[in-house]
Protein backbone atom coordinates (compact mmCIF):
# COMPACT_ATOMS: atom_id res chain seq x y z
CA UNK A 1 0.00 0.00 0.00
CA UNK A 2 1.72 3.09 -1.24
CA UNK A 3 0.82 6.70 -1.71
CA UNK A 4 2.52 9.33 -3.77
CA UNK A 5 2.50 12.74 -2.10
CA UNK A 6 3.07 15.51 -4.64
CA UNK A 7 3.56 18.87 -2.96
CA UNK A 8 4.74 22.45 -3.23
CA UNK A 9 6.35 24.24 -0.35
CA UNK A 10 6.58 27.95 0.26
CA UNK A 11 10.33 28.09 0.83
CA UNK A 12 11.42 26.67 -2.53
CA UNK A 13 9.64 29.17 -4.75
CA UNK A 14 6.82 26.77 -5.54
CA UNK A 15 8.86 23.92 -7.02
CA UNK A 16 6.92 20.67 -7.15
CA UNK A 17 8.36 17.83 -5.10
CA UNK A 18 7.16 14.31 -4.47
CA UNK A 19 7.57 11.59 -1.91
CA UNK A 20 6.51 7.96 -2.07
CA UNK A 21 5.28 6.64 1.28
CA UNK A 22 4.51 3.04 2.23
CA UNK A 23 1.36 3.29 4.35
CA UNK A 24 1.16 -0.43 5.08
CA UNK A 25 3.25 0.20 8.20
CA UNK A 26 2.99 2.56 11.14
CA UNK A 27 6.14 4.42 10.05
CA UNK A 28 4.32 5.36 6.85
CA UNK A 29 1.42 6.79 8.87
CA UNK A 30 3.87 8.99 10.76
CA UNK A 31 5.67 10.07 7.60
CA UNK A 32 2.42 11.13 5.93
CA UNK A 33 1.17 12.90 9.07
CA UNK A 34 4.43 14.83 9.42
CA UNK A 35 4.33 15.86 5.77
CA UNK A 36 0.74 17.12 6.02
CA UNK A 37 1.48 19.03 9.24
CA UNK A 38 4.52 20.88 7.88
CA UNK A 39 4.00 24.63 8.05
CA UNK A 40 5.97 25.25 4.86
CA UNK A 41 3.72 23.11 2.62
CA UNK A 42 1.44 25.18 0.41
CA UNK A 43 -0.51 22.34 -1.20
CA UNK A 44 -0.40 18.54 -1.40
CA UNK A 45 -1.92 16.05 -3.83
CA UNK A 46 -2.22 12.42 -2.74
CA UNK A 47 -2.33 9.56 -5.25
CA UNK A 48 -2.75 5.98 -4.03
CA UNK A 49 -1.91 2.65 -5.61
CA UNK A 50 -5.04 1.00 -4.17
CA UNK A 51 -8.38 1.75 -2.51
CA UNK A 52 -6.84 0.74 0.82
CA UNK A 53 -3.97 3.23 0.55
CA UNK A 54 -6.40 6.02 -0.36
CA UNK A 55 -8.56 5.07 2.64
CA UNK A 56 -5.52 5.30 4.95
CA UNK A 57 -4.67 8.75 3.57
CA UNK A 58 -8.27 9.97 3.99
CA UNK A 59 -8.40 8.66 7.56
CA UNK A 60 -5.18 10.45 8.52
CA UNK A 61 -6.30 13.67 6.84
CA UNK A 62 -9.69 13.73 8.55
CA UNK A 63 -8.36 12.61 11.94
CA UNK A 64 -5.47 15.10 11.81
CA UNK A 65 -7.79 18.08 11.24
CA UNK A 66 -5.00 19.82 9.34
CA UNK A 67 -5.48 23.55 8.77
CA UNK A 68 -3.54 26.48 7.35
CA UNK A 69 -3.55 30.06 8.66
CA UNK A 70 -3.46 31.29 5.06
CA UNK A 71 -5.34 30.64 1.85
CA UNK A 72 -3.54 28.73 -0.87
CA UNK A 73 -2.66 31.29 -3.52
CA UNK A 74 -2.38 28.84 -6.39
CA UNK A 75 -3.97 25.46 -6.80
CA UNK A 76 -1.67 23.99 -9.40
CA UNK A 77 -1.76 20.41 -8.14
CA UNK A 78 -5.52 19.99 -7.91
CA UNK A 79 -7.04 17.93 -10.71
CA UNK A 80 -10.67 17.69 -11.74
CA UNK A 81 -12.40 15.11 -9.56
CA UNK A 82 -10.00 15.39 -6.62
CA UNK A 83 -11.38 15.50 -3.10
CA UNK A 84 -10.36 18.66 -1.21
CA UNK A 85 -9.48 18.94 2.50
CA UNK A 86 -10.17 20.78 4.77
CA UNK A 87 -13.53 22.06 3.71
CA UNK A 88 -12.59 25.70 4.28
CA UNK A 89 -9.41 26.85 2.51
CA UNK A 90 -8.43 23.42 1.18
CA UNK A 91 -4.80 22.62 0.50
CA UNK A 92 -4.83 18.81 0.55
CA UNK A 93 -6.19 17.11 -2.56
CA UNK A 94 -6.82 13.38 -2.88
CA UNK A 95 -7.26 11.51 -6.14
CA UNK A 96 -10.18 9.17 -5.26
CA UNK A 97 -9.29 6.73 -8.04
CA UNK A 98 -6.32 4.38 -7.46
CA UNK A 99 -3.51 4.83 -9.96
CA UNK A 100 -1.07 1.91 -9.74
CA UNK A 101 0.69 3.12 -12.91
CA UNK A 102 2.00 6.18 -11.01
CA UNK A 103 4.28 3.84 -9.07
CA UNK A 104 5.96 1.99 -11.97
Amino acid sequence: MRILAIYRDLDDGGDVKWEQIDVSRELGYWALSRLLARADIEEVRIVGDSEASIAVARTLIVAGKFRRPFTVRRRELRTRGDEAYPRVHPYIFVNPVPDPAAFD
